[in-house]
């Protein structure tokens, strides 16, 4: 059973000629949360890069990031003090900031041929000032007033491919079994 990789006109364009034919098709969307490293602050292109100008800061692109200031973050429940190694190009490593994304499939199958088209769509940043408890060493809590970096969850209209009007999409959910 072969399965053809389109990008989003080729996809569109094949789901087009087959409901030309005046063949049902249903199309499956599966959505998927990741969070595995694969884009790191290093990575980004200058213009999203300025989201995360608060915290921190790099030479150009593909060069090593480090925190501005110190800041927590929410998502991964991690302190970062000021000067620490958030991303590194060459020395990809497990703490090191990553940015959550939902990697997005369509597909569809025909006679035993799969069209698929699949893409990223990263969370946006929310940078915020706010009291948070940190523990120092065997001392005790102190409370500070820190950066907080929040991850938020793209809107739904940048996880939607536009296809013809009479195309029918089902959510599908990966279940994985243990």
């Amino acid at each position: 059973m072969p399965t053809y990789d389109c990008n989003e006109h080729q996809f569109v364009e094949n789901l087009r000629r087959i409901l030309d034919s005046k063949l049902r098709v249903i199309v499956n969307r599966m959505m998927l949360l990741k969070d595995d490293g694969k884009y790191g602050l290093s990575q980004l292109p200058d213009q999203e890069f300025k989201k995360y100008e608060a915290v921190a800061y790099r030479k150009h692109q593909r060069a090593t990031v480090y925190a501005k200031v110190p800041f927590y973050d929410e998502l991964h429940k991690r302190l970062y003090m000021q000067d620490d190694i958030l991303h590194a190009p060459r020395n990809p490593n497990r703490y090191h900031l990553s940015i959550p994304y939902i990697n997005v499939e369509y597909r569809f199958t025909l006679w035993g041929e799969t069209y698929r088209h699949e893409f990223d769509v990263l969370y946006e940043p929310q940078i915020r000032l706010d009291r948070k408890e940190i523990v120092i060493g065997k001392s005790g809590k102190t409370t500070t007033l820190l950066h907080v970096l929040n991850f938020i969850p793209p809107p739904q209209q940048m996880l939607e491919i536009h296809l013809p009007p009479s195309t029918i999409v089902f959510d599908v959910r990966r279940l994985s079994r243990a």
